[in-house]
This record gives C-alpha cells, structure tokens and sequence, in this order.
C-alpha cells in the first residue's frame, strides 16, 4: 500500500562551537545554503573565541548543520518528529 508521507516546516540551523549563525524555516526539498553573515559579526564566547582561533591556524573549521522537521504519513494520525545533525568540515 503506497501512502505519502507529509512533514512540517524544516528548521535549519548551521552553528560553530554551538553560536549560532542563522536559522530558517523552509517546506521544500532542496536546500541553497548561504553564508551571508559576513557583513554582521557573530559573538562567540571566550572558549568559542580560543576554539575559532585554534582552527584558524589549522584552515578548517567544524560547523554543524542541524535540520528539524516533523514526519506524518499521510492518513495517520501519529507525527514522527526528525532531527539531523551533519558535522561539516570547512
């Protein structure tokens, strides 16, 4: 039996050392992801400022990219909520 599967709108949410840069609402498929904070400055803590330093050095940095949405098949009452994080390497 084929069922659809329907889902609320999806959170996205990209943070280094858990400041976050953004965060958007979307209820699509596909994801354009942009960086278009440089223009704000983005205010880390004293060890989110040694960590951004530490990785400066190195030229890569650890982002985490986190989507939340909830999941319900159609013609069911029960909802799924779904959660996934995506460690990224920059």
């Amino acid at each position: 039996m084929y069922r659809g599967i329907d889902y609320e709108r999806m959170v996205m949410a990209l943070s280094f050392n858990s400041t976050r840069f953004n965060e958007s609402t979307k209820k699509v498929l596909g994801f354009c992801v942009t960086m278009g904070s440089a223009s704000r400055p983005i205010k880390l803590s004293v060890g989110s400022v040694w960590e951004f330093t530490a990785e400066n050095e190195v030229g890569k940095f650890d982002v985490e990219l986190k989507l939340d949405t909830v999941l319900q098949y159609k013609g069911r009452k029960a909802k799924c909520p779904l959660m996934v994080i995506c460690l990224l390497k920059l």
